[in-house]
């Protein structure tokens, strides 16, 4: 399913068909619907969306109190998990651990919440990641952050397959194309013509 396959459906539900009337609207409609339901995790899976995910591999540098921190990626709408590389050897690995604020408020008083022998705690706070490993991390150890990404439909042509080059699923496209027709028909403009 091409992008202008997709344009063309969204304007036969809306009754236009040759889009006619809505060409300028059904294109910017469409992302805006896409990111509305990008927007609440119940609305899709991860396999529907591949497209979008991505990995970025970050060595992790600590300074002398074993601390380090990564930004985030601007344009990122989630980061989805935060784990080791999977070509570290079994065994050799550490283990990636997500601290809440209040954890972290207590390492620095209580032993018994800093990370141990191969732990790396972990937690966000604004657009930075903070990594706190304990002493026998030794190295620099890669972590993988894993994002869901915005669209980025200008480089889309009208032949573009959303499908195979975009790796969108056709269920979640018609879920998208759905959502638009639901949006663009709660338009006040677009009832008064209808009347």
């Amino acid at each position: 399913m091409n992008y202008t396959e997709v344009r063309r459906e969204i304007g036969r539900r809306l009754g236009d068909p040759d889009l006619k009337k809505y060409r300028g609207l059904v294109g910017q409609c469409f992302i805006s619907s896409m990111c509305q339901l990008l927007e609440n995790e119940e609305n899709y899976n991860l396999e529907e969306i591949s497209g979008l995910v991505i990995e970025e591999q970050v060595p992790l540098v600590f300074d002398v109190v074993n601390k380090s921190t990564v930004n985030i990626k601007d344009d990122a709408i989630q980061l989805l998990d935060v784990y080791q590389n999977e070509m570290m050897a079994l065994g050799a690995g550490y283990t990636f651990y997500e601290a809440t604020p209040i954890e972290f408020k207590r390492m620095a008083l209580e032993r018994a919440f800093r990370p141990t022998e191969r732990e790396i705690f972990w937690f966000r706070r604004a657009n930075k990641i903070h990594f706190i490993k304990s002493e026998q991390v030794v190295g620099t150890p890669i972590v993988v952050l894993q994002y869901l990404m915005n669209p980025d439909p200008t480089t889309w042509q009208d032949n573009t397959n959303l499908i195979t080059g975009e790796n969108f699923s056709r269920n979640f496209l018609y879920k998208v194309i759905g959502k638009t027709v639901e949006n663009i028909t709660s338009y006040p403009a677009f009832n008064v013509g209808q009347s």
